[in-house]
């Protein structure tokens, strides 16, 4: 079943898709048997809250010659049986080829049966984080703009009624079903994958997203070393990935979304909330608001 569901999902991207497609098809089958170099690692998993950072990781690795397990002809991704869309399973992971260059991005929280997954087939981990305001804003400016959001996010048919900041302040402080603030849910989403890591004293590499703004040649050279990659090919894997940012301006969000087989998700309004919502009056209930959490 999971084979034919694989054929569907492809043919209907290679209809609506169809130059992506060939071109995507033609460079994951370059990956696979014409690899630049041996890699020492052949499954990288990247775990990061939305907005974190994490896409960016995914086109760093995807340079490198990794080919995505969610989004390749290639690759079965058997994300069947899930309770929650960002959960891992043993089906998901056993999937994963033993010998070609393969990476998973997810935005997985902690839970025990995440950690067995992980424990079990030993993929060379990246975690990536961000500052949690700006982390919040920017999911918060995607949903803003983003037409299914009211679909998974039904309190957003109130907030969108609202000015800016009250309209973010609401959104931070919906609290689930577990009564769970949003902020706090995220605010412990990195510490709790931190804390288990090293408990379990897995290999891990903990990137930043700050870090990549300041220095974006450091930042991928820690990815290089983490994966015993020549470090020579920094400067042109900084270069691409630069370059694919500026393209990525030129749209805002929806064409983002709808003009590439997997959703490129930059969003310039992103900027505007920020600066918006940067005032120390802000800033003061934002900290009381980590503090309080209640």
């Amino acid at each position: 079943m999971i084979y034919i569901k694989h054929l569907i999902r492809w043919f209907k991207k290679l209809f609506r898709y169809p130059f992506q497609f060939l071109n995507l098809l033609l460079k994951d089958l370059k990956k696979d048997h014409f690899p630049d170099q041996n890699k020492e690692n052949n499954f990288i998993f990247v775990i990061g809250m939305p907005k974190s950072g994490s896409t960016l990781i995914e086109e760093i690795i995807s340079e490198l010659g990794y080919v995505d397990l969610t989004n390749s002809f290639l690759r079965i991704y058997d994300d069947s049986n899930l309770a929650h869309p960002h959960q891992i399973s043993n089906q998901m992971f056993s999937r994963v080829p033993k010998n070609k260059n393969t990476f998973l991005k997810t935005h997985t929280h902690y839970d025990h049966n995440a950690l067995e997954v992980i424990k079990k087939y030993k993929p060379k981990i990246i975690l990536s984080v961000r500052n949690i305001k700006d982390m919040l804003i920017s999911r918060y400016s995607h949903l803003l703009n983003d037409k299914k959001a009211d679909i998974n996010y039904s309190h957003f048919r109130e907030i969108i009624k609202l000015d800016t900041i009250e309209g973010f302040k609401k959104f931070i402080t919906y609290k689930d079903k577990n009564n769970l603030r949003l902020i706090d849910y995220y605010n412990d989403w990195a510490p709790k994958w931190i804390k288990v890591i090293d408990k379990n004293n897995i290999k891990c590499l903990i990137l930043n997203y700050e870090d990549y703004v300041n220095d974006n040649n450091e930042y991928i050279a820690k990815i290089l070393d983490y994966l015993n990659i020549d470090s020579s090919q920094n400067s042109v894997i900084t270069k691409k990935i630069n370059d694919n940012f500026e393209k990525m301006k030129k749209y805002n969000l929806k064409e983002n979304l709808n003009r590439n087989i997997k959703p490129k998700t930059y969003n310039k309004d992103s900027k505007k909330i920020r600066d918006l919502l940067n005032t120390p009056e802000f800033n003061k209930y934002f900290k009381n608001l980590l503090l309080n959490n209640d």
